[in-house]
């Protein structure tokens, strides 16, 4: 298998084991492109709080650190309240993730991810380092 087809491959082989809603068994995985994307993102935007911290401690604020507050801002980003409905027409019309795999799915892919929340192989969210998704 080519090197650049392990990502888009990857982000849709995680996508199958996701449940939205008893009322939706189904993630439409349709453009993994997307789901990298929102991957490229995430990785973006922690390599830029930690460039802008110049070499700097991060702060402790309210208990988190700055990595997990990164991660908490990402979350936040995507917080929305939509009903089953919503969900239903939308993995068949729209090629975008629904809100809650746009967080879990890019989180559970980056290292950092797993350090600063001490997420452990028992955790249902884990994904083993060499199935995560990498682009870069």
């Amino acid at each position: 298998m080519k090197k650049e087809s392990q990502p888009p491959r990857r982000s849709a082989a995680q996508g199958r084991g996701l449940v939205l809603s008893k009322a939706t068994q189904h993630l439409a995985l349709k453009q993994p492109g997307e789901n990298i994307a929102d991957l490229g993102g995430l990785t973006l935007a922690l390599d830029a709080y930690r460039a802008s911290l110049k070499g700097q401690p991060a702060p402790v604020l309210d208990g988190y650190s700055g990595e997990q507050r990164v991660f908490l801002g990402w979350a936040q980003a995507w917080r929305g309240k939509v009903t089953d409905d919503y969900v239903r027409k939308q993995v068949v019309s729209d090629p975008h993730s629904p809100r809650q795999f746009r967080v879990i799915g890019p989180a559970r892919n980056v290292d950092a991810w797993y350090d600063v929340f001490k997420v452990q192989p028992r955790d249902k969210m884990f994904i083993a380092p060499d199935q995560r998704v990498r682009i870069w």
